[in-house]
């Protein structure tokens, strides 16, 4: 860069993928970025803010959550200067105009429909972690800003994990322009699998390589749980018993010490399994702190949190939480108090704590790398079942381990369990797949600015220009290459008796299928892996499960020659053949193992057929049936995104948003109502269920909208302060049902209920209650109160500018003042110079 032209901070030679991305961005294009954590993508966003800054123009910097903006925020202020960094987070708007900005994606899609004319001197727009495009609810977001963004803009997409680059690099030039694929591999940091057993009756442990030479360490297996004997022959005398069990927290954390492998973060998937793992190494005497090491700690707890009241104090559990830490150990999770998240994230980061356990949310994109990570369970809770963690999941939790300049070397751990095979281990430590996929949908109030700023036309056009639909293109590109490819094989089939088989092939096939087993990869027009395999009434059915996660049943007249076993996998124990979870599980196991190159047969290359060819039968029947389940499909993926469009609009109009392509007054409402019960809140106020009540009552209302309890508790009587109340809240659901009700019709997924189980604790706490009564009372951790509070305050600054009633506006800005105090506006790290 020429002297006197800012550029972004470097103190290390540039790797070859920054220096192509950088050569991109120069040369007038825009790029995606995929390489490891740590790997320096942030650079390529730093170069394009000091290239927009040099020409006097500005740049924005959008992320997925608020606490990656506070994060980024105030590491731009660092380099840049407070005066020339802004943050737009919905809960913050501080220098909103400076030439560097940054916001969450929302904020960013808001100000595209909103104010347009505010990006009229914008050179870039920076997408960090842009994978959290394939989220259900927020992802449709990003391919929003993208689709709409102004044709002179170019974008920095950023993401550690996302093996299909290329694929959205291609689609982001169809839709905006001239965009490249800049991918790296290689991580910074060298990573070490390891497997952690412990030995029952003892404290021992075993730490050994999951890969030796990139190969599954032989060793692995023999800690396996005792296979199942289903399917097999029963063994004489009594199960064997293994000698082994999961290591104990304090026993894991005490070994890495030992070894000099700390500071460590311990991946567990529950919240509770983080307080408690905290709990029981101080239970166990760790400490991993000296005086000094206390003393700064204290130092930075103090200057955190010393403005919370001794009530506030007493209700958050700060005199543990502050043991806790003094120890040199932390939790962190969203149930956590943000102010207390960000004195974790500190301390860590200086490298004053050594131990962290951590909920998923953790991976994210904050700045908090270790030498260890520790995952202790290969499979998460989501809310509703148990799901074995991804490849992409794997790579993003341990992409933590390693901090470049400071380790050689990072470690990933996986702790011994009874319900996790080394295989199941293995093949997460060896995938390097994570392919992004679309979570795009048309919204209520998307369709609005649709309807606001386009023809009909030109509206569907759009919707059809999403990542989803150029996927699903995509898709219906191969399945019309299938489609050809049997029509060519029936008018073959129909031409010939192709219906029986020779009697010696018959017979070895047989013989070679009575000896498979479920686990058993054959080689069968690819490989597959059996389910399950059995004989009734001299009949032969055999499911398996294919590379793509598509199961087929099979019968002898399937096949054309005999299956070849090439490997196995190990079940889970017990197994469900028809488990989709297990399923998806066994697929990323499948795609792990190689066929076996070796010499065929004569007879056995002149009897298979068509390696394209499925294994649906030979008669044309089976032939017929596959195409019409082809051609289905083609229908079905090609209306699929702008039928849900026609959905909408058709709702909309219904109820009165949309009249002959036309907003009318309560559409215009729409347009400035942005949450997930968008139509839900807009319906309850045109009903009038939100006029009429002091500040406080209408708060608790708005939580109504807000409140998703996380777990099924027992219905206990909700609280109001008056009938009226009560009404309002009837009114509410009856809305939200009238909804559900146009969505079933029309064929679209159905709005979440609302809940009211929030309304006393937002009441209380708008009518100034105590923290400690609120908790208390409601059961709720202090950060989901704090977050739920937010976002009250978010939904009330809404309906403060689209509630047609004046005295409901007044009471929203009332209440929003209410409920912002005290911990709900504690200081963050912005404040903190």
């Amino acid at each position: 860069m020429s002297s006197g032209l800012l550029g972004p901070p470097q103190n290390f030679e540039l790797d070859s993928f920054q220096v192509d991305a950088i050569a991109h961005l120069d040369a007038g294009r825009s790029v995606v970025v995929a390489a490891p954590t740590g790997s320096g993508k942030t650079f390529v966003a730093e170069h394009a803010i000091a290239t927009a800054r040099n020409a006097g123009r500005r740049a924005l910097y959008t992320t997925p959550i608020k606490a990656l903006s506070n994060q980024k925020f105030s590491d731009l202020r660092s380099w840049l200067g407070a005066d020339d960094v802004g943050l737009l987070t919905g809960d913050n708007s501080i220098n909103g105009d400076a030439t560097s900005v940054v916001m969450t994606t929302e904020v960013l899609r808001n100000m595209l429909y909103a104010e347009p004319e505010r990006l009229a001197t914008t050179d870039f727009v920076i997408m960090d972690e842009v994978h959290y495009l394939q989220d259900n609810f927020r992802g449709p977001v990003w391919e929003e800003v993208i689709i709409h963004l102004p044709d002179h803009i170019r974008l920095v997409a950023l993401s550690a994990t996302v093996s299909n680059a290329d694929e959205l690099a291609a689609w982001i030039t169809d839709v905006h322009g001239e965009c490249v694929a800049v991918t790296e591999k290689t991580r910074p940091v060298r990573l070490i699998n390891s497997y952690a057993i412990a030995e029952k009756g003892s404290s021992r442990q075993h730490l050994i390589p999951t890969l030796v030479k990139k190969r599954p360490n032989p060793e692995g297996r023999r800690f396996d749980p005792a296979p199942s004997r289903r399917g097999r022959q029963r063994r004489q005398g009594p199960p064997q018993k293994r000698p082994w069990r999961t290591p104990r927290r304090h026993e894991v954390i005490e070994e890495l010490d030992r070894r000099g492998l700390l500071p460590a973060i311990t991946f567990i998937f529950s919240r509770a399994g983080c307080e408690d793992a905290v709990s029981q190494l101080r239970s166990a005497g760790v400490r991993l702190t000296d005086d000094d090491g206390a003393r700064l700690i204290g130092e930075v707890i103090e200057r955190r949190t010393g403005h919370l009241s001794d009530a506030d104090r007493r209700a958050l559990g700060y005199s543990g939480w502050v043991a806790g830490l003094k120890a040199g150990i932390g939790a962190h999770h969203a149930g956590i108090v943000p102010i207390f998240k960000e004195t974790v994230e500190e301390l860590f980061a200086a490298g004053h704590l050594k131990a962290v356990f951590a909920t998923e949310t953790l991976a994210l994109g904050i700045n908090m790398p270790a030498r260890t990570v520790v995952i202790e369970k290969l499979s998460k809770f989501t809310g509703e079942h148990h799901e074995p963690l991804s490849p992409g999941d794997y790579t993003q939790l341990t992409g933590r381990a390693g901090r470049r300049g400071i380790d050689d070397q990072g470690h990933a751990i996986v702790l011994w369990t009874p319900f996790t095979t080394f295989d199941e281990i293995v093949g997460l430590a060896r995938s390097t797949s994570f392919e992004l996929r679309s979570a795009f949908r048309p919204t209520y109030n998307m369709t609005c600015h649709l309807v606001s700023r386009y023809t009909r036309q030109q509206a569907e056009l759009l919707v059809g220009q999403s990542f989803g639909q150029f996927q699903t293109n995509r898709a219906i590109t191969q399945l019309e290459s299938r489609r050809d490819h049997l029509v060519a094989e029936l008018a073959r089939v129909d031409g010939g008796d192709v219906s029986t088989q020779d009697a010696s092939t018959a017979a070895a096939i047989a013989e070679a299928v009575a000896k498979v087993r479920p686990g058993d990869v054959l080689e069968l027009a690819g490989s597959v892996v059996v389910l399950s395999s059995t004989w009734r009434r001299k009949e032969f059915k055999l499911k398996v499960l294919d590379r793509e996660g598509q199961v087929h049943v099979l019968d002898l007249e399937s096949l054309h020659q005999p299956p070849r076993t090439i490997g196995q996998i190990r079940l889970p124990d017990p197994f469900n053949p028809n488990s989709t979870s297990h399923q998806h599980d066994l697929v990323g196991q499948l795609r792990g193992v190689k066929s076996r190159k070796g010499k065929k047969s004569k007879r056995s290359s002149e009897s298979k057929r068509d390696p394209s060819s499925p294994w649906q039968g030979t008669a044309a029947s089976d032939a017929r049936r596959e195409l019409r389940r082809v051609e289905a499909r083609i229908t079905e993926r090609r209306g699929r995104l702008n039928d849900r469009f026609k959905a909408v609009v058709g709702i909309l109009t219904e109820l009165g948003y949309v009249e002959n392509w036309m907003l009318t007054e309560h559409g215009t409402r729409l347009l400035s109502t942005f949450h997930e019960l968008d139509l839900a809140i807009s319906e309850s106020i045109r009903a009038g269920h939100l006029d009429g009540h002091d500040p406080a009552t209408l708060a608790g209302l708005v939580a109504t909208f807000v409140f998703e309890p996380r777990r099924n508790v027992e219905d206990s009587p909700d609280w109001f302060p008056n009938k009226s109340t009560k009404q309002s809240v009837h009114g509410i659901v009856a809305c939200v049902n009238e909804v559900q009700r146009l969505e079933s019709a029309y064929g679209l997924p159905a709005t979440r209920d609302v809940d009211p189980g929030l309304f006393a604790a937002t009441y209380g706490w708008a009518s100034g209650g105590g923290l400690g009564d609120i908790l208390g009372d409601e059961e709720l951790s202090g950060g989901d109160f704090v977050r739920s509070m937010k976002q009250v305050i978010d939904v009330l600054s809404q309906v403060a500018v689209i509630a047609p009633s004046s005295e409901t506006r007044t009471a929203a800005r009332q209440a929003i003042e209410m409920i912002q105090r005290g911990i709900v506006d504690a200081p963050g790290p912005i404040e903190v110079v």
